[in-house]
């Protein structure tokens, strides 16, 4: 079956593992070939079975994420056991921290952010986690000032440049919204140099060039 072009239903049904970690290694191979409908099968019969095992409940929660149920997302994750060793809680609170926002229960992602601040994540990573849970909370000022106070630092280096490329423009779009593209100029500008393809970035300049 792993050799398949494609999975078909019932093949996923009689492939799942009935242990955890085997049926995890299945996740990521279907994962790996970007099969998301066989990875969901896979997800839903192994969470079935071992909900207690924590990448199984949060691959569940990604899951239903992706589907629209936020508020169930987050209850999975707030229900279930976090994993002890730091690499691991920092995926789940990252997710749990994502999820809690994208369900505007601001309270619970920011005691996920605590936690992941605790655990040591990257401060320019929560800033911009944080900007985004503000712009949810309806706070553009707050969010502004997050993102402002570390894209001005210089002596801290990003992550990595996708986290950068983020803050960027969401502070470019903070901006803009509010009317101040000439102060939103110069982030879609650093943005498009680490994305020259960047569609947003573009849009933005396009938009700007013919207003002038």
């Amino acid at each position: 079956i792993l050799g398949g072009a494609s999975f078909e239903l019932a093949d996923l049904m009689a492939a799942t593992p009935n242990l955890p970690q085997p049926a995890m290694a299945l996740i990521r191979h279907l994962q790996r070939r970007q099969d998301r409908s066989g990875a969901a099968i896979v997800i839903e019969r192994a969470y079935s079975q071992h909900s207690d095992f924590w990448p199984l409940r949060l691959n569940f929660a990604v899951l239903q994420r992706d589907r629209g149920r936020r508020d169930e997302a987050v209850r999975t994750l707030e229900s279930g056991q976090a994993p002890s060793d730091p690499v691991s809680r920092k995926s789940w609170f990252g997710v749990l921290a994502q999820v809690a926002a994208d369900a505007k229960q601001f309270a619970v992602a920011e005691r996920a952010l605590t936690e992941l601040e605790r655990l040591g994540e990257d401060r320019r990573s929560l800033a911009l986690q944080r900007a985004r849970v503000a712009v949810g909370a309806g706070q553009p000022a707050q969010a502004i000032e997050l993102l402002r106070a570390v894209l001005q630092d210089r002596d801290i280096d990003w992550p990595e440049s996708s986290v950068q490329l983020q803050a960027l423009l969401l502070m470019g779009q903070l901006l803009a919204t509010s009317g101040d593209y000439s102060t939103a100029l110069p982030y879609y500008r650093d943005a498009q140099r680490i994305d020259p393809q960047n569609a947003q970035a573009r849009a933005f300049l396009e938009m700007l060039s013919q207003v002038k």
